[in-house]
């Protein structure tokens, strides 16, 4: 059974990166799509949404995964997104797990307010990357 999840959260910033991966078909013909976007939301959290579709010529699947765009790292360095920023940079500069001081993932909440607005407003154009979108609670 689905869990009804009321948002009260809101998305005031976001960026799209559009297809900023995709693999090689293997022996089997499977390859994978990557869709990189980022959303500030009105607690002052960022939200990194990686959408990996799966093909074998055709569509098969696809899957969301969520994470903060803001992380500790044991020397107790903050390593955080900013809006704009090349995404290559971003990519290639992210710690790998055992360099963070604790690792915590994005709300239920705050998961199901990305996903829903990813799904009306960007999904459609998930292959154009966009500018830095700031939206005020009469867009929406």
């Amino acid at each position: 059974m689905n869990k009804i999840i009321t948002c009260r959260l809101k998305i005031t910033k976001y960026k799209n990166y559009g297809m900023t991966f995709t693999s090689h078909p293997d022996d089997m013909g499977d390859e994978h799509r990557f869709f990189w976007s980022f959303y500030e939301l009105n607690n002052s959290k960022i939200i990194v949404l990686q959408h990996i579709e799966h093909w074998n010529k055709i569509f098969i699947h696809d899957q969301f995964e969520f994470s903060y765009g803001q992380y500790v790292l044991n020397n107790g360095n903050e390593l955080k997104y900013e809006f704009g920023e090349d995404f290559d940079n971003w990519f290639d500069n992210q710690p790998k797990t055992k360099g963070l001081l604790k690792i915590n993932y994005p709300t239920e909440e705050e998961k199901h307010c990305i996903k829903e607005f990813y799904l009306m407003h960007i999904e459609h154009k998930k292959l154009i990357e966009s500018d830095i979108i700031i939206i005020n609670s009469h867009q929406l």
